[in-house]
């Protein structure tokens, strides 16, 4: 369920920087704080910029020293835009930047969509991601057949992406009717359970509902190019509640992205301020729902809408509450140390392959071009004469 934009603010998160520009020849790093302007990082010697050094490492630090063995979920496919553009190469940069400044050797489990992953949520919410995917018809304007979606360019770089994660020595999941996102739900339940740390590696704001003691996002800031923690002290920091509001605040708010209505659609001026005033007073979704329907909760405009949408709230929470109850279960050699020896091969024969992928697509892509300026000339010879 992820975005193509990254929801996390620069000033909430915690931040790793790197000016490593190969994977190959690392360049010394960089730390900053999370509250440092563009200018301070650029300064070593600014005090923000000294101050921000403890500020961060105690996050890796905090990472390395906890009692429970650390488990890091990669979250594969939004990592592979440029901006809203999909780019497989993007993987690249983020995992170099992973491996290099946040971890080496820890394990990581990746996962990804499986081939009818959105269906479950279609089938309750049918405008689900429906902006997505949708073919662009050719116009006298467009000579090339282009898709809207998220990742039609992918699709043949998809395998080349699992081959190099196994050669990494990272295990790649996927369920066939599931979402990555449900697959990572279902299996950090499980790993806090048996003690570990949890780490997801994801711009998905999906995530957050997931935010405990034990669990934290790291997420690529892409304006900064930085990887950042967020943590659940960050989140209580952040909003004046804990993440357990988070499933509930996304339900009242909707999520234009993937095509989920929110309140304000009923009532308009109802945002953000109001719904975690709501929150905080009432504790979570349901809760509201309940009081809402025997008593006055709020404004006469809110209050209507709580009650005569009551419907499409319940649908939302079924829709963007992530499930972590699927048939998946961890495999005891995905939880161990990994091997970093083999990186910089991966690396290298990714980047071969995903560059004559480029060229094949190129070439096919002038075929069609100027298959279709010919139709298109003829076209216009006939109606011309």
């Amino acid at each position: 369920m992820y975005a193509s934009s990254v929801p996390f603010r620069v000033h909430d998160c915690t931040l790793f920087s790197s000016s490593s520009a190969s994977h190959g020849q690392p360049k010394q790093q960089t730390r900053v704080s999370a509250c440092a302007s563009v200018t301070e990082d650029n300064n070593p010697s600014s005090p923000s910029s000294q101050s921000s050094s403890s500020s961060l490492s105690s996050s890796a630090a905090t990472l390395r020293q906890s009692p429970r063995k650390n488990l890091f979920f990669l979250d594969v496919a939004p990592l592979c835009y440029h901006g809203k553009r999909p780019s497989p190469s993007a993987l690249l940069s983020w995992l170099k930047l992973l491996f290099l400044d946040v971890t080496s050797t820890q394990p990581i489990i990746a996962v990804m969509d499986g081939e009818r992953g959105n269906d479950y949520r279609k089938q309750l919410l049918p405008a689900y991601k429906s902006n997505r995917n949708t073919f662009v018809p050719l116009s006298k304007w467009k000579l090339r057949e282009t898709w809207k979606g998220d990742d039609a360019d992918l699709r043949e770089a998809f395998p080349l992406i699992k081959s190099f994660l196994k050669s990494c020595d990272i295990p790649v999941v996927s369920l066939k009717d599931a979402e990555a996102d449900d697959v990572v739900a279902s299996l950090t339940e499980e790993a806090v359970h048996k003690g570990f740390r949890v780490t997801i590696a994801s711009p998905d704001k999906d995530f957050k509902q997931l935010l405990c003691e034990n669990v934290q996002l790291v997420v690529p800031l892409t304006d900064l190019h930085r990887w950042s923690f967020y943590t659940e002290k960050l989140y209580v920091e952040q909003h004046g509640c804990n993440p357990e509001v988070e499933l509930s605040l996304r339900c009242l708010l909707g999520d234009k992205v993937d095509c989920i209505p929110g309140l304000a659609e009923f009532a308009p001026g109802f945002g953000r301020k109001t719904a975690l005033k709501l929150l905080k007073k009432h504790g979570s979704l349901e809760r509201l729902l309940h009081e809402a329907s025997s008593r006055t909760v709020g404004k006469p405009l809110v209050q209507d809408a709580l009650t005569q949408h009551a419907a499409v709230l319940w649908k939302n929470l079924e829709v963007l509450r992530l499930r972590r109850d699927l048939p998946v279960r961890l495999v005891e050699d995905w939880c161990v140390a990994r091997k970093s020896t083999n990186d910089e091969k991966a690396f290298s024969e990714l980047e071969k392959h995903l560059k004559a992928l480029q060229v094949q697509r190129a070439q096919k892509d002038g075929v069609r071009t100027r298959s279709v300026a010919k139709r298109f000339v003829v076209r216009t010879q006939v109606i011309v004469n």
